[in-house]
This record gives structure tokens, sequence and C-alpha cells, in this order.
């Protein structure tokens, strides 16, 4: 039974980083390895925003979101201006990539300004490059993590990730539960964007500025009971501070 499976929250996929070394994920850039290059319209302007523009130059904390319509996220992205002050103090940079398509991205961000610099990857080119999992929704086949997760599977996931719900909730109710609280409502353009039946996981490199991955977290990767749970300020900082060591 899933709840079973899934009673107990993996410690280290909610650290990620250090302690990720045993989890075989194909393709996903580790630390030691080199970060794959990329080039990406930017949300607040026009523009590219590469990888390039911070190699030789300054260390780079790169976060790869899903969709602004991921609840996760947006509660996600309003946190991270914090820490983003802080890495800037550091000398680090940040950058988040959303998958919400540029133009949609720009409305968002004009109503709720991120306060850090926004990239988009509709595509999930970035997403792929560096490995990060892309699970897809099937209503057929059993769920195998973090491949695939059965539809079925959905409701017997219950989390409360930013502690912000009364009680844990399944996904679906979670989700609808902070768009009623955030007052968001999705607004459609001609853009295309990733499928309804993909999504990436939650992930975050830290890129030293020679363009080396030194740390790296990725969001529910041995537990799906671990969605939309990330690492907190402190968690993050001290990440930094290592790398800057």
């Amino acid at each position: 039974m899933v709840v079973e499976r899934w009673a107990e929250s993996s410690e280290h996929s909610r650290i990620g980083g250090a302690l990720m070394d045993h989890v075989d994920i194909p393709g996903l850039v580790r630390p030691g390895e080199r970060a794959p290059p990329f080039a990406l319209p930017g949300v607040a302007e026009d523009g590219q925003i590469s990888l390039d523009d911070y190699r030789t130059k300054t260390p780079l904390f790169l976060i790869l979101l899903r969709s602004f319509e991921c609840p996760f996220c947006r509660r996600q992205l309003t946190r991270l201006k914090e820490t983003a002050a802080a890495f800037g103090a550091l000398g680090i940079e940040t950058l988040v990539v959303t998958t919400t398509p540029v133009k949609a991205a720009r409305l968002y961000a004009k109503y709720r300004p991120p306060g850090i610099p926004v990239a988009s990857d509709p595509d999930l080119i970035t997403h792929r490059a560096y490995g990060v999992p892309i699970y897809r929704l099937s209503a057929d086949e059993a769920t195998r993590w973090p491949e695939r997760l059965n539809t079925g599977d959905l409701s017997t996931l219950l989390l409360n990730p930013t502690a912000d719900l009364p009680e844990s909730l399944s996904i679906l109710e979670a989700g609808r539960a902070l768009e009623d609280a955030d007052g968001f409502t999705a607004v459609e353009t001609e853009e295309q964007g990733p499928p309804d039946d993909v999504s990436p996981l939650v992930s975050f490199f830290l890129i030293d500025r020679a363009g080396i991955v030194r740390w790296l977290f990725i969001e529910a990767l041995e537990n799906p009971a671990d969605y939309g749970s990330y690492p907190n300020h402190q968690e993050l900082l001290a990440a930094a501070r290592a790398m800057m060591s």
C-alpha cells in the first residue's frame, strides 16, 4: 500500500547534497562535475541569461523550479528572497529557472515581483541538461518513483511542506488550499508550456566561479511524500559558506 511504503520521510532527500551519493539518477550532474551551459530568456527584461554571464565572475546559486502554477514553487520563490540577499553578501549570485513560458512568467512577475533574477524554460532544456528527475503521471502504470507516479496514488500522499496548512492534505487538496490562500488564478496565453502529465523535481545547484557544481539538492528524490519540502534558509547558507571556505 502506498501510504505504508511512504510513511516515513527520507532524511537523505530532505537534506540532499552530500547525502545523495548512493542514489542512482542517470545523467544527474553531481558535485565535482562541470555545470552544463544554458542560455534562457530572462523574465524581468528582454535578452537571455546564460551560465557564461556568471562563469569566472561569480559563483551561482541555480534553482530549477516548476511552473508558477505550482503553489509550493510560488511560496519557495518568495522565501528565496532572504537567501538570495544573504548569498549576495557572500558574493554569490542567484538565478531561478521556471517552466512557465516567458510571456506568462512576465505577467506573473508584474503583479508578484520575485525580487531575484528569473529565466524561463518551458521546454525543460536546463532540467534535462542537469539530469533532474522528471516524473510522469500515469493512470494505467504503477508508481515507479521518481520516474512515474500513478494518478491513483495522489490521494494517498499527505503533505504540508510549508506548514501553512492546518493539517496535512493530499497533493491536489494542498495545492487548491494554497491557491485559495494566495489568491492565485492561472492565466492562459498562446504559449506552449510543458505537458500537463510531466513535471520536474525542484532542484538546487551551487556552482563555483569555475563552473563546477559544488552542492546540490533534489526535492523528494527518494520519497514523493517529501514533495514541496526544501532546505531552509540556514541549511542553504551553511552549504554556501562551505563552498566559499
